[in-house]
């Protein structure tokens, strides 16, 4: 890693914090939409189909408890409600209504809007750099799923 501020590191520490606040900002701008991130994210997992509160614990790297304050809210607002697991009849999965569906859309199509002002200058050259980023971050961002919370570089 290199140590001068203009590292892979130091861009990254410069620009997610930004990036997120701007999400957050675009998840918000609608009180009738109005969700937070965790609350985005869990509802983008659940359209790929029903998830366990466990599952979606894993998938976030949450603890359970904090999933499950995730999920009661997100019920709460009748985004998500909780089915009979056919395969296990002590759990219950976790599904998307169609409202969760449209508040999902709502809030993603604010995102985006928000996402092309900061991408609108981007010339064709930068935007295929950008993509070619995309793998190499998500695949970083995997690896530290492995690693213990307090993990510190030496």
């Amino acid at each position: 890693m290199a140590d001068d501020d203009r590292s892979a590191v130091s861009a990254l520490a410069e620009f997610v914090p930004r990036l997120a606040r701007v999400i957050a900002v675009a998840l918000q701008s609608d009180p009738s939409v109005a969700l937070t991130i965790r609350q985005y994210r869990t509802l983008e997992r659940l359209l790929a189909g029903p998830l366990r509160t466990s599952e979606l614990a894993s998938f976030s790297d949450v603890s359970q408890p904090t999933a499950t304050t995730v999920i009661s809210s997100l019920e709460a607002r009748d985004l998500v409600v909780r089915t009979p697991d056919p395969d296990d009849g002590r759990a219950s999965l976790l599904e998307i209504t169609t409202l969760g569906r449209t508040t999902f859309e709502s809030a993603h199509h604010r995102v985006l809007d928000r996402l092309a002002v900061i991408t609108e200058d981007l010339d064709d050259q930068a935007a295929a750099a950008l993509w070619e980023m995309v793998p190499v971050l998500l695949a970083g961002m995997d690896r530290i799923r492995d690693i213990p919370h307090d993990f510190e570089r030496k």
